[in-house]
């Protein structure tokens, strides 16, 4: 009943695993919140910013790892890399910041922060195409398993009326 009313709120999280994975959902959008406070709060202060941004995704990544919530591990492990390849990309930001004042090392440091963002993007959408891929062999099978399922159960019928006498004994393939 609960999933099926706020499933969609919780996305992959396991309802099933007690209350503490039912607050994924508060921290996951408190630390967005909290870092929005951080960029408007701090907006002359990129270093603290940082610091902070850094500090908030620590301490849920922390959270993930105690507390394991996905419903697989799969997603748990997604989640962790996802995070810890956002923190990478909150330290890359100090070599766009005013502490490296030469542009060749701000051009090497942008093309760093592009790789981070694709190896990001490339992951989840690999991740994305495995799981719809395992989600169409699954649907394959069942369905294979429920074809064989129908011509047992014809079988079954067939034989059961003939044994009764209400048909006349044809074989049924």
């Amino acid at each position: 009943m609960f999933k099926a009313r706020y499933g969609t709120l919780y996305g992959p999280v396991d309802l099933y695993k007690g209350w503490r994975p039912l607050t994924f959902i508060t921290v996951f959008l408190g630390r967005r919140f909290f870092v929005a406070m951080v960029v408007g709060l701090f907006a002359d202060q990129p270093l603290l910013q940082l610091m902070l941004t850094f500090f908030l995704s620590s301490i849920v990544l922390l959270w993930h790892l105690l507390w394991w919530p996905m419903e697989n591990q799969r997603q748990n492990i997604l989640y962790l890399l996802n995070e810890y390849l956002y923190m990478t990309c909150c330290v890359c930001f100090l070599g766009f910041s005013l502490y490296n004042a030469t542009p060749e090392v701000r051009f090497e440091t942008g093309w760093v922060y592009t790789a981070f963002l694709g190896a990001i993007l490339l992951t989840n959408v690999t991740v994305m195409i495995i799981e719809m891929c395992i989600g169409l062999i699954q649907k394959c099978r069942e369905r294979i398993a429920l074809k064989k399922f129908e011509k047992e159960r014809e079988k079954r019928i067939h034989v059961a009326l003939v044994a009764l006498g209400h048909r006349k004994d044809e074989t049924v393939d």
